[in-house]
């Protein structure tokens, strides 16, 4: 088997595997896999492939913890600061909506009263006309 078979069947395997998890930490082994496929189109040694494998993925891990690790908890804060604005908005909304329906409630009551005032109007009318 060629070493660049192997190599594009372990970029395929580590894609499936990336894109089937949330963490990025297979990103950092996909790239380096794709630098030891090209690199076995060069150097013919299975061991210096697979250094380069490893010590690539491994330095790509450590880039991305240091970069965008701190991206990810700034994230996680906008989040959490969104999630209570939400739940502020939401709280604000009922309140409004229990106002709305007290009010409604009142002018249904109001309504009812005044029908029932024009009802019994319109009975002694009747009655008087008789």
């Amino acid at each position: 088997m060629n070493l660049w078979a192997m190599w594009l069947m372990i970029v395929i395997l580590l894609t499936v595997i990336e894109l089937s998890t949330e963490k990025v930490y297979t990103f950092s082994f996909i790239l380096s896999s794709i630098c030891s496929l090209i690199l076995s189109f060069f150097v013919n040694n299975l061991t210096v492939q697979f250094c380069v494998f490893v010590v690539l993925g491994i330095i790509l891990i450590i880039v991305y913890k240091i970069f965008f690790d701190k991206k990810d908890e700034e994230d996680m804060k906008h989040l959490e600061e969104d999630k209570l604005l939400i739940e502020e908005v939401e709280k604000k909304a009922l309140e409004e909506e229990k106002v709305i329906n007290k009010s409604s409630s009142k002018a249904k009551s109001t309504r009812k009263k005044t029908t029932k005032k024009k009802t019994t109007k319109k009975k002694e009318e009747k009655k008087l006309e008789e």
